[in-house]
Formats: C-alpha cells, sequence, structure tokens
C-alpha cells in the first residue's frame, strides 16, 4: 500500500521528502547492525559459553529482526518504484501514476458527470503510545468510495482515505455542488478492497446524508468497531484460509508433531532430571519456546473462528506426541520414570504459555459491535 500525502487543495502526492532516502538508508543500516550483533552473541552462547538457552533466544531476535529489514524494504521499494498523485479538480477526480523505473505513465479523470453517487465510510487505524503506562488509540478516518460509469456504461468505482476533517468536509461540499448523493455509513472499512467493490458495494448499509457535520472524523477512540465484510469477502475469505492451511499450516503443524516425537524419543531421554523435573542445564528452552512460536503459528490462534479450548487440545496433542516419542525410546534404553513426569510437567508448562498467548492476542485484537445501519 503506497502512503499519501498532502490534503491542500484536495491535491496529494505520493512524493518522500528528499532526506527520507537518506534516513531510510541509516535505519537499515543500523538494523542491519543490529542483526550481526544478535548473531554474534548467539554464534558466542552457543560455542564459548555452550549456553543453548540464550544463544536460542539471540537467534531468535536475529531473525526477527531479519524480517523487519525485508518486510520494510519491500514496503519502501513499492513507494521508491511508483509516483501516486491524486487531485479531486473542478472536472472531477483525476489519478496519475508514474513508473519510476520504466518511465510509463497512466492518466485518469472521473468527471463528475461519470459520478453517481458517493459513499463515506469508516476507517480506523490502530496508534501504539509509547511508555509504559499510556495505551494506544483507534485513529478514525474517513473512506471514500466514488460509484462511476465508464464510456460502455459499465459500473465502476474509486477509493480513497481522507483523515482530516476540514479536507473531508471540502471533499463532501464539492460532491454537493456538483448535486452528487452522498451517503455515509459507521461501518468500519478497513477490509473492503477496490476488488471486493463490485459484490459488496449494494451490501453495505448506508443513508443519505446532508446537513453538517458532514461525516465525523480525525478523533480517538479506546476500541474499534468490528471490520465489516460481505457474504463475498466472508466466502472468499474462507476459501484463502484453507488455502493456505492446505498449503502451509497443516504442514507446519505435522512437522512440529514429527520432531517433537523424534526429540522425545531420541533425546529427552538423556536430560537430566531433578526433583521430578528436568535440570537447569537441560536445553529445555531449545524446545519449550519454538513449539510455543510453531503451534500459534500453524493453527491460526489470531483467526476469529479458533475456539476457546484450541490451546487446551495442542497441548493434550503435545503430552501424547511427547509421552509416545519416550515410550518409543524404552526400545533401545532404559528410560526411568521421572523422564515421564519431567517431560509431563513441560508439556503443562508450554500449554499454560499457549493458553496466555491464545487469550493476549484474543484481547489485543477484540473490536465491540455496533448495530448496523439501518
Amino acid at each position: 500500500m503506497i502512503e499519501m500525502r498532502g490534503g491542500k487543495d484536495l491535491k496529494y502526492s505520493s512524493e518522500l521528502p528528499a532526506w527520507s532516502k537518506y534516513a531510510h538508508a541509516a535505519l537499515f543500516a543500523f538494523l542491519g547492525l543490529v542483526c550481526l550483533a544478535f548473531l554474534g552473541a548467539g554464534l558466542y552462547m552457543l560455542t564459548v559459553e555452550d549456553n543453548w538457552t540464550v544463544s536460542l533466544v539471540f537467534f531468535l531476535c536475529f531473525v526477527l529482526f531479519i524480517w523487519v529489514i525485508w518486510f520494510g524494504s519491500r514496503f519502501l521499494k513499492l513507494q521508491y518504484t511508483f509516483l501516486v498523485q491524486t487531485e479531486l479538480r473542478e472536472d472531477g477526480y483525476y489519478t496519475l501514476v508514474i513508473n519510476r523505473k520504466t518511465g510509463e505513465k497512466e492518466e485518469n479523470l472521473i468527471s463528475f458527470s461519470q459520478m453517481s453517487e458517493v459513499l463515506i465510510g469508516r476507517l480506523t487505524r490502530y496508534v501504539s503510545v509509547a511508555g509504559q503506562h499510556h495505551r494506544g488509540y483507534y485513529a478514525n478516518g474517513a473512506r471514500i468510495i466514488m460509484v462511476w460509469r465508464d464510456e460502455q456504461g459499465r459500473t465502476q468505482y474509486a477509493m480513497f482515505s481522507e483523515n482530516r476533517q476540514d479536507y473531508l468536509d471540502q471533499w463532501i461540499h464539492r460532491f454537493y455542488e456538483q448535486q452528487i448523493p452522498v451517503y455515509t455509513t459507521e461501518e468500519n472499512l478497513n477490509r473492503v478492497q477496490h476488488t471486493h467493490l463490485p459484490e459488496a458495494y449494494e451490501q453495505i448499509p448506508k443513508d443519505a446524508h446532508s446537513g453538517k457535520p458532514f461525516f465525523r472524523t480525525d478523533f480517538r477512540t479506546n476500541d474499534t468497531a468490528a471490520d465489516w465484510q460481505s457474504e463475498g469477502m466472508r466466502k472468499q475469505e474462507a476459501v484463502e484460509q484453507a488455502r493456505n492451511d492446505a498449503k502451509f499450516f497443516r504442514p507446519v503443524f505435522l512437522a512440529t508433531i514429527v520432531c517433537n516425537f523424534l526429540v522425545a524419543c531420541l533425546w529427552m531421554p538423556h536430560w537430566p532430571v531433578e526433583d521430578g523435573v528436568f535440570s537447569d542445564n537441560a536445553p529445555t528452552f531449545l524446545i519449550v519456546l519454538p513449539n510455543i512460536f510453531l503451534i500459534v503459528c500453524s493453527q491460526s490462534y489470531w483467526r476469529k473462528r479458533t475456539k476457546w479450548y484450541r490451546p487446551l487440545l495442542d497441548t493434550l496433542i503435545l503430552l501424547a506426541v511427547q509421552t509416545c516419542g519416550m515410550a518409543a525410546s524404552l526400545l533401545y534404553r532404559d528410560t526411568s520414570a521421572t523422564h515421564f513426569e519431567a517431560l509431563a510437567v513441560d508439556a503443562v508448562a508450554t500449554g499454560i504459555f499457549l493458553c496466555i498467548v491464545f487469550f493476549v492476542i484474543r484481547i489485543a485484537t477484540r473490536k465491540r459491535k455496533v448495530p448496523q445501519a439501518k
């Protein structure tokens, strides 16, 4: 997604300030040095100090920062490759897209005479606040959807987002000047994309609007309404989730189960046990932390359809698999009963962390429900 700036005279551009290129280069150089520091610290703790637990933490931090660099570079590459300029002119909605690499230009003007109506919907984004005792908030903006007809008479859609109240008022005032019907909805349209509109637009609850304030925006709230979705959007999401499950998440979960069986069969029986638990010298965190991460990801704890008992079920599966693995170790060595007790304790600890992570995710992603507009 390309970020737009400006708004004065209803003119917007994705052009970044000249100093931003140097600032981004310095930021990525700093992140690269941090990655190297984590990698070096992990190798030092592994080879010199022989501390598997601390080295794993450093390696995980290294992977995390690598992902941050990769994600940020992809976003900035799009921002630097394309220049987008938009403007609500006296004759209509104008868009110019320039590919800096190829020099190609694409212009489009949607005249007011082509527009049949405009819908203004809610748009929210979460803003985190630095500080231990400060809670983040939701900034409320507006999503503008312009419905228009092309030369062949086909219905088309154009979208734009505006966060400032004064600029949004200018948009709607100009639509009123051109006698274009303006509708509003309090539904949260965060997830509505341009490709959804041919199927979804007519399903969006909307009211004809007139008078002032046109549509309130540029304010903060502590929570936000649930994202609105059409029937087609929900079906498409279910299809995409099923495809991702079959292609990625289920194989990852299966690989996690197989690895836990092998670890419990070949490695855990050699770990020292003290008072019914694995001792501090045992590399417990090398198993517990990856298990938590892989299970949370492969079982999609962030999805709304994931049931509350999913962490408990995963814990039982993990305990059963590890118990079977340790039982298989009896084929080649005498594994003591205390190892089975220590294994159960580790599995329960992993389950507690899974439950905590699950409910933290649920609390962080919960959204209040608002009544449907009539």
